[in-house]
């Protein structure tokens, strides 16, 4: 993924895009709502960077939605891009939400493979509100994964966690 550089920001003048957006003249409106288009793809651009590079990374992907549709190519072209699964995690949560199924194969892959205290117990969640009928049959494979000693009532956190992964997978 490739950051927009300041100098493609610089190239559009805010102020005068929201004038041209309240010309009574209809063509400029029209190159007024091109040019915000353009803008707003050097924004989604930048914030899927940083979902990408960030510090906090699920911070980002909880904010992304709100792009809308807009910041759905950009999540799916990091998807194909990224190996790394804290990414592909997020990704594919955001696009979820906003009703892509794109990453659905990698979410899956998720709940095999992610730690519960992580995003395991989120991503069965989303899967299932979703109505992705594959999140039960790989809920029971990640379940016959823990030891008798990983499942006992009252363990740990780690045992809480596993009651929300399997309540959430209800």
């Amino acid at each position: 993924m490739i950051n927009p550089q300041p100098a493609e920001f610089a190239k559009h003048d805010l102020t005068q895009l929201a004038a041209f957006l309240n010309a009574s003249d209809t063509r400029t409106q029209a190159q007024a709502i091109d040019e915000a288009i353009q803008v707003n793809s050097l924004l989604a651009d930048a914030a899927v960077y940083a979902l990408q590079n960030g510090q906090d990374r699920y911070f980002v992907a909880e904010r992304l939605p709100n792009f809308g549709s807009i910041i759905i190519k950009p999540l799916q072209a990091l998807l194909k891009e990224s190996a790394d699964a804290e990414v592909k995690v997020l990704a594919s949560l955001v696009l979820l939400r906003l009703g892509s199924k794109a990453g659905v194969s990698d979410l899956l892959q998720a709940i095999l493979t992610e730690p519960v205290d992580r995003y395991a117990a989120l991503v069965v969640d989303r899967l299932a509100a979703c109505g992705v009928s594959e999140t039960s049959e790989a809920v029971v494979n990640r379940l016959r994964q823990f030891s008798l000693k990983e499942i006992v009532l009252g363990k740990s956190f780690e045992s809480n966690a596993l009651k929300d992964f399997v309540v959430a997978s209800a």
